[in-house]
């Protein structure tokens, strides 16, 4: 069936079982959890503790991962409650290093 169908105040337009809708819903969905884990990305980055950094990094990690439609974790997946499982955070496995640019070709 083509042509317009009525659905929670939206207009659907459904050709064969294509819903252009629900198909842009998953799409803005993506785009948003990909726009998301860039900005917790940045804010580790931003912050001056490494230690307080990780922690962000960790509960803004679980949050996505518990309540984000686009969340891999299958609805009723007990990971959703407890939280993913990470190490500690560790500053002996902290390190820096010089980069220096590559040489031409």
């Amino acid at each position: 069936m083509a042509g317009p169908v009525a659905g929670r105040g939206k207009l659907r337009i459904r050709v064969g079982t294509f819903d252009l809708v629900r198909s842009r819903s998953v799409y803005l969905d993506l785009l948003d959890w990909r726009r998301t884990v860039a900005q917790l990305y940045a804010d580790v980055r931003a912050n001056p503790s490494p230690e307080i950094g990780h922690e962000l990094w960790r509960t803004g990690r679980d949050e996505l991962f518990r309540s984000h439609p686009q969340s891999p974790l299958e609805d009723g997946d007990p990971l959703r409650d407890s939280g993913l499982p990470y190490w500690p955070y560790d500053p002996g496995l902290r390190f820096t290093s010089a980069l220096t640019p590559a040489k031409a070709c």
